[in-house]
């Protein structure tokens, strides 16, 4: 009953912060709704014998996560569906100008899920920890209770891919039409050692709070050998878990390879200057997905009339490069992006 409602008080206010930064980046508040359920039934039970570290309080029950997402048409049956999936420590609101897009489409249906952050770890009594085992079985629930069985477009961001990934390799009764994945990071190379014992200790130190206390006045998450600068520790903490998917590492060749296989209509997006994902992770998904170099779309300005007007994706995957986005080319050129989707679920 406690961790319950410690879990209820946790939640209203990240709600109250979530709302106020969605209402200055112009989401309405009638499409943020909120859910609570039970997820990652019979989930832990091999996440305790891969990690006994962490998952070793993890129940075979599952746990209850409370959770806020955007969803334009709740109530109506459009025609199309498009749920898009943010990255690592990231949330709904980087999608902003695609909801906005088609926030008003009668038959346009756009869902956007915030993943779990690090204060679900601690509410539930360190059993959640952000897996792509736990996001998987998390959305595969999330649609179950909103009624989605088709995903004409499925968006990702980042770290995003890889639940992406995970749900096209064991879909279920979910069909997924068309791929649109911005800076994709599907760990095709492993860290370092030093970087996952690093990470690895920061998690343990996480349980304590006086040591949470401490790392965030010593401001280890806006260290200068941190690739993002973090406002609190716990954003870090978040990050760290990455650490702990090792078996997305092992298994995301097979994974893209998978995606290659089913020949769905869609693009991946990178910008020129990319920072977070090297070079030569590109490459090597570029090469899982047989995509050569001369067969890149490079965009220079946001603007959908560089596109010859008989473009299309011809059931086929396209390598679009955005000059300086960064890690965020869907910010960049938000209306190429809006475009580029718009054409995939008419395609479909």
């Amino acid at each position: 009953m406690l961790r319950n409602r410690l879990l209820d008080n946790i939640h209203q206010c990240q709600r109250l912060k979530s709302l106020s930064l969605s209402t200055a980046a112009e989401i309405p508040k009638e499409f943020i709704k909120t859910v609570k359920f039970r997820t990652c039934i019979n989930v832990y039970d091999e996440l305790r014998l891969r990690l006994p570290q962490f998952y070793r309080k993890s129940p075979t029950e599952g746990v209850d996560l409370t959770i806020d997402y955007v969803d334009t048409q709740s109530n109506q049956k459009p025609k199309k569906t498009i749920v898009a999936l943010h990255g690592l420590a990231d949330s709904y609101r980087t999608f902003t100008p695609l909801i906005r897009h088609f926030q008003n489409r009668p038959d346009v249906r756009i869902v956007v899920p915030n993943f779990p952050d690090f204060s679900h770890t601690r509410a539930t009594n360190y059993s959640f920890w952000h897996s792509s085992d736990e996001k998987y079985q998390l959305l595969q629930d999330l649609f179950r209770i909103l009624n989605i069985n088709i995903i004409d477009c499925l968006v990702s961001h980042s770290f995003g891919s890889q639940p992406t990934s995970a749900l096209l390799q064991k879909p279920q009764d979910l069909q997924i039409r068309s791929l649109a994945m911005i800076a994709p990071q599907f760990l095709l190379y492993n860290l370092s050692d030093n970087t996952y014992k690093i990470s690895k200790l920061m998690l343990l130190m996480s349980r304590s709070e006086l040591l949470s206390r401490l790392l965030h006045r010593m401001k280890i998450h806006q260290s200068k050998h941190v690739p993002f600068k973090f406002t609190n520790i716990d954003e870090y903490f978040h990050l760290s878990t990455l650490v702990l998917d090792r078996q997305a590492f092992k298994d995301s060749r097979a994974r893209v390879q998978s995606i290659n296989a089913m020949k769905l209509p869609g693009f991946i997006m990178y910008s020129s200057d990319e920072k977070i994902i090297s070079k030569l992770a590109q490459q090597e998904l570029y090469k899982l997905l047989n995509i050569n170099d001369d067969q890149a779309i490079h965009i220079d300005r946001d603007d959908p009339e560089i596109f010859a007007s008989n473009f299309s994706f011809n059931n086929s995957m396209k390598k679009i490069i955005i000059k300086d986005g960064r890690h965020l080319p869907h910010q960049k050129c938000p209306n190429i992006v809006n475009f580029l989707i718009e054409k995939l679920i008419n395609e479909c």
